[in-house]
């Protein structure tokens, strides 16, 4: 009891105290009684800091994975109030290996910081700010103090609140900004401080603890002509580079933003103030091309292509020694901006069917094995080399870790396997556990394989695996015409003569007009919002195939495009395919923009009167001793062309062929 009036400090030991953090969020009440007035509040006792380039949570390395939380609440419109609603969030975000979260340009209301306290969440939150005149407008100016300081006072004993940024994207006066976060840091040290989540000023501010920027981010390291073209590469690569160059945490910003189609069941889940009219609108559309019965193969093959960049994405940053971490955009879809579809899970936080939680921890958790591999596709001429390596930010250290790696073929078989020496995982590292060689030859047709590495751990929760896809391919093939089979460039007088005639045509077009262009990423946000490079991006959003169909027959592939389709679909183009009948389908399909909605194809079979047609419109022509993907194709559809098995049953006319524009560009 102590008798005494205006502001005082008081210090009360807490004997044995437990700290707060990821894996133990413990939680302590202090009672006050003020003259008969009782006051609770609930804190936690933790030190967030820096040591170079890293976080630290009480001292220990952690590595932030989080996600954004754009205020995303199509029922009410605004973010629910009440603990368990932030609770079942948390609750789903922590399953798919996720700690952070980001609060793009809001601040949620106190129900958030509860029941991240009691989940042991790291929360990213930011003035309600996204403005291009900071210290540039006193008004705005004034706001962004009094708010901050507000959001300081309400807050600031949550735990989990343990970084404070001024807003989004900020653009002005840096002086101003650098000072803003001068003056909360001197008012409350107990989190960390940054000026801006992304800057056109490509440095952090000198009085910033960590530097949020875009700049670490796989698909735009990868350029090539836009920044929406990767080279195709394999797994050696990270972000080291951008380390180098900011002397605190870096933290990418919004990594991924790849879209995925939507789910039309979704409509019936807006019964509160929002409606999904647009989903309304690209469903009938669809449903108007004739692809109505195609929509959830759609937004699964695109769902399971985006998020293989994704994981990219995501390990690029693990193999990052000494990297602060990243917040996706995003784990959930944001129906905002264009229809920003591109989550794992809907605008309501449920599942697409995409990836399950178990799949999505294996390159997103605390202790990650990893794989550098200079290219996916190999030929069998060469050894396959790998150098394995395990990012750890767990809760001790892992000593004499006995990891594994193994290959498997696509009928489970276990073809190869082998032992690393023992290693100790530091926290904090990204730890090398040797090399893996593996000589090709023995892989006589093409083939794939699937890569494992895994480690024990002393729970059964520290246990940790990770694959990657591999392909295999003969070094060569005979891709000389079959016999009786017509190959050609052009639907032209010959291919129409051999057709009329019952004849076999094989027609490849890659430079005909009418084509739509292609590119090897999916839609990056979206092509609807905002302009330049937003709307002119290539609008493909992954493969859609019967991986059982003949034609595929010595292609192997999954229903849906990966690493390997990188030589085939880049740069590349699309058949056009509105003008067929409705219930034509191709062979392989592209996914089109669902703000579009066209029939894509780029490999179709057609019966045209008594002949039989096989077209594509990849490049099989150009350069094939360098290209094994490529090759490996025009093989499988020769093979299949010159079959039994070819007999299409899709009827098209020569006039409905011509509407494809199948012939070379006129002078």
């Amino acid at each position: 009891t102590i008798a005494r009036t205006g502001p005082f400090e008081l210090t009360v030991p807490v004997n044995g105290a437990r700290l707060w953090d990821e894996y133990d969020p413990s939680l302590y009440t202090l009672a006050l009684d003020f003259a008969g007035d009782h006051r609770e509040v609930s804190f936690g006792l933790r030190q967030i800091s820096t040591r170079g380039t890293q976080f630290l949570l009480n001292g220990r390395p952690i590595f932030l994975r989080g996600t954004l939380e754009c205020n995303i609440f199509p029922l009410t419109g605004y973010p629910p109030t009440d603990v368990e609603s932030w609770a079942r969030l948390f609750r789903i975000a922590r399953s798919y290996g996720l700690n952070a979260f980001r609060f793009h340009s809001y601040t949620p209301p106190e129900a958030a910081f509860t029941a991240a306290d009691r989940a042991g969440f790291l929360l990213h939150v930011e003035l309600p700010v996204w403005s291009n005149k900071v210290g540039k407008d006193a008004a705005l100016d004034d706001y962004m103090r009094a708010e901050g300081y507000r959001i300081l006072k309400a807050y600031g004993n949550h735990p989990s609140f343990t970084m404070l940024c001024l807003g989004n994207e900020l653009v002005g006066d840096d002086a101003f900004m650098d000072g803003l976060v001068a003056e909360f840091k001197a008012a409350d040290p107990r989190r960390l401080y940054t000026f801006s989540a992304d800057h056109r000023r490509r440095a952090p501010g000198p009085t910033s603890d960590y530097y949020v920027t875009q700049q670490p981010s796989v698909g735009r390291l990868r350029i090539n002509g836009t920044r929406f073209g990767p080279s195709e590469g394999g797994t050696d690569i990270d972000f080291s580079a951008s380390v180098r160059a900011v002397p605190m945490p870096l933290v990418a910003h919004e990594l991924g933003q790849w879209a995925v189609y939507p789910s039309f069941d979704e409509i019936a889940s807006y019964t509160g103030v929002l409606k999904a009219r647009n989903l309304e609108v690209f469903r009938d559309q669809l449903a108007a091309r004739g692809m109505a019965d195609q929509a959830a193969d759609f937004q699964h093959a695109s769902g399971k292509f985006s998020w293989s960049v994704y994981k990219e994405d995501i390990e690029a940053a693990l193999r990052t020694p000494n990297f602060g971490g990243f917040f996706l955009l995003q784990l959930q879809d944001f129906p905002g901006q264009g229809e920003a579809l591109v989550g794992l899970l809907d605008s309501f936080w449920n599942t697409k069917g995409i990836l399950t939680p178990e799949e999505f921890r294996r390159f997103n958790s605390q202790t990650v094995p990893l794989a550098r591999m200079k290219k996916f596709v190999w030929t069998a001429a060469e050894t396959f080399t790998a150098q394995a390596e395990i990012a750890h930010y767990g809760r001790e250290a892992l000593p004499n870790a006995a990891a594994t790696w193994s290959v498997t073929d696509d009928a489970g078989r276990l073809l190869h396997h082998g032992d690393f020496p023992r290693a100790t995982l530091a926290l904090g590292s990204v730890t090398p556990l040797g090399e893996i060689r593996l000589p090709l030859a023995e892989f006589k047709i093409a083939t794939h394989l699937k890569l494992a590495i895994a480690v024990p751990g002393p729970l059964p929760g520290d246990a940790a695996a990770n694959d990657w896809d591999v392909w295999v391919y003969p070094a060569a093939l005979d891709t000389q015409p079959p016999p009786g089979i017509l190959v050609t460039t052009a639907l032209d007088t010959a291919a129409r003569a051999r057709l009329a005639q019952g004849g076999r045509v094989l027609l490849h077009t890659p430079k005909s007009t009418g084509l739509l262009p292609m590119r090897f990423l999916p839609i990056f946000w979206s092509k609807a919002w905002g302009s330049g490079s937003f709307t002119t991006q290539p609008a493909a959003m992954g493969v859609l195939c019967d991986p059982a169909h003949p034609a595929l027959a010595r292609f192997p592939t999954a229903m849906y495009e990966q690493w390997q389709w990188w030589e085939l679909t880049e740069s590349s183009h699309a058949f056009i395919l509105n003008d067929t009948p409705a219930a034509f389908r191709p062979i392989v399909q592209l996914i089109d923009d669902f703000h579009r909605n066209h029939k894509l194809g780029a490999v179709f079979e057609a019966r045209v009167g008594p002949g039989s047609l096989l077209a594509t419109s990849f490049d099989l022509s150009a350069n094939l001793d360098t290209r094994p993907v490529a090759r490996q194709l025009l093989h499988s559809l020769q093979e299949y062309v010159r079959s039994d098995r070819f007999r299409p049953l899709q009827p098209l006319s020569i006039d409905e062929l011509d509407k494809l524009h199948l012939f070379e560009p006129r002078p």
